[in-house]
């Protein structure tokens, strides 16, 4: 999977400015530019960046848990809309430090995943999984409206 400098910036916990000066550094192994635009390839969840030579540990060596952004489609809303004519939103839009958000469409601003899960208790579940930035797109049908909501 490959990523740019501003989910790179989030995964490891600092600026964008600093990925710029680890590629600059040529320290993030595999990283090449197309154009004006920072090409970044994810080993694992994480790009890989040599060590430096001074100065104290970096600190994105550390574990730690990337913040991700599930997306679900909700099969028993879809159901109820059409046998009672209504239009509630069927996606939720789920990441780990925030409430679930619900809406119509959903536009993911990156790379992200599709995950199926057949086992889990004979109810087979089907998700979206990304670390980047999310649009979630409510229709308010009566007053002709729509709501984006933004997640990081």
């Amino acid at each position: 999977m490959y990523i740019g400098t501003k989910e790179v910036a989030s995964i490891l916990g600092v600026s964008v400015e600093r990925v710029r000066l680890l590629l600059k550094q040529g320290r993030i192994k595999g990283a090449f530019k197309v154009g004006r635009i920072w090409v970044i390839p994810l080993e694992g969840r994480k790009p890989i960046i040599s060590q430096g030579r001074r100065g104290p540990k970096a600190r994105w060596t550390r574990n730690h848990k990337v913040g991700v952004t599930k997306i679900y489609v909700k099969k028993n809303e879809i159901n109820s809309n059409y046998y009672r004519g209504e239009r509630k939103p069927v996606i939720s839009v789920n990441r780990s430090n925030q409430n679930a958000v619900c809406g119509h469409e959903v536009l993911v601003s990156g790379p992200c995943r599709i995950v199926y899960q057949p086992e889990k208790d004979k109810n087979p579940r089907l998700w979206i999984e990304t670390i980047s930035q999310v649009d979630v797109l409510l229709k308010d049908l009566q007053n002709n409206m729509s709501i984006t909501k933004s997640i990081y």
